[in-house]
């Protein structure tokens, strides 16, 4: 974007152009964004949708969902409520980790209590 400097701020001339050069960017930049949060959504889609997923779209998805999460902080917040926020999103990105990681044998003995079966019929 243009500053002061580059143009004489009395000039109606020049400063017409330096907003049509600024609605210019910004239209760029909003087109830019309006991609972005298309690709976004079509990975989004590919994973939690029915039918064949690729990995990539799986490593795209757990990377954004890593910062939303905060996975890569501690939780701790002096607030309780956001702290309390923060666990329940770790919470839920560990859960979509294992359900596009792990094998359905292992997904079954995880979250049902088949592994406490096995363990005691020993």
């Amino acid at each position: 974007m243009a500053n002061d400097e580059e143009y004489d701020v009395f000039d109606p001339i020049a400063e017409e152009g330096v907003k049509q050069l600024e609605s210019v960017e910004t239209a760029k930049s909003d087109l830019e964004l309006a991609s972005y949060i298309k690709a976004r959504r079509s990975k989004y889609d590919e994973v939690f949708s029915e039918g064949e997923t690729s990995q990539a779209a799986i490593d795209f998805v757990m990377k954004d969902l890593l910062g939303f999460c905060h996975i890569d902080t501690t939780p701790f917040h002096i607030n309780p409520a956001v702290q309390n926020v923060y666990i329940g999103r770790g919470e839920v990105y560990h859960r979509i980790l294992d359900f596009t990681r792990l094998r359905h044998d292992t997904l079954y003995l995880k979250y049902t209590d088949a592994k406490y079966k096995l363990e005691g019929s020993n």
